[in-house]
């Protein structure tokens, strides 16, 4: 009998963090949408951006490089804590 609501208990505790799992997820995707959609508006001229944001279109070369590189690796320290929660979830 107690082995049947240990089991239990643990099924429900599995299906609470698969839901926080899924929810995750969701949040995440829609962040990433929404942030897709803003720069494509941004880019065809529909949200009108302040002039404080222009400030780097003046910039040469070497230093669009260096923003580039701490743009990317701020990108990719994302995904690498979003790849870290799948895997742990998988584990």
């Amino acid at each position: 009998m107690k082995s049947k609501s240990k089991k239990i208990a643990s099924l429900s505790f599995n299906s609470i963090l698969q839901g926080f799992y899924h929810a995750w997820q969701f949040i995440f995707t829609v962040i990433l949408i929404s942030i897709w959609i803003v720069a494509w508006l941004v880019q065809a001229g529909s949200i009108d951006m302040p002039e404080w944001t222009k400030d780097l279109r003046d910039q040469d070369d070497e230093d669009w490089k260096v923003y580039a590189a701490i743009l990317i690796a701020v990108g990719s320290y994302g995904v690498k804590i979003s790849l870290l929660i799948i895997l742990m979830k998988e584990w």
